[in-house]
């Protein structure tokens, strides 16, 4: 059997209510967390015994930056909560990984997706500064394709 091997990103492409809204340089927090519940009983002979079982699933929320540009969709959006309230932003929001070729390598779903927190890129006259945006995600769960 061939072994896997590493396909390495060069960025990952947003798209929110299938538009392309930019490409990103940083995805972090994609998770699932189970909880482990202990349950301690005892045997036949009187022993304690400990027993793990599932409990309530759970994601985070994602953190999501990209170079600034001209385009304002991430700050209108985190707009529209502050001023409409979440129900009213919730958007599936797509990102695709990129190879360096342009190929799809996976794509993730994001569920009713809103944003909770906006930075805007620090202002700054530095020479090597890059201008990031930074964008907290929360949401009802993933999918991955």
């Amino acid at each position: 059997m061939p072994e896997a091997q590493a396909t390495p990103s060069s960025y990952f492409v947003a798209e929110l209510g299938g538009e392309q809204i930019g490409a990103f340089r940083e995805i972090k927090g994609l998770n699932y967390e189970t909880k482990v519940i202990e349950v301690r009983t005892v045997d036949a002979e009187g022993r304690p015994v400990l027993q793990k079982a599932s409990g309530a699933s759970s994601t985070t929320a994602i953190t999501i930056s990209r170079y600034a540009d001209d385009k304002k969709v991430m700050f209108d959006w985190a707009k529209e909560v502050a001023e409409k309230g979440a129900a009213a932003a919730k958007r599936d929001i797509t990102f695709r990984r990129v190879s360096y070729e342009g190929q799809t390598i996976e794509t993730f779903t994001l569920v009713d997706a809103w944003p909770s927190k906006y930075d805007a890129a620090l202002l700054s006259a530095e020479q090597n500064a890059a201008a990031v945006e930074e964008v907290k995600l929360e949401h009802t769960g993933f999918r991955k394709v």
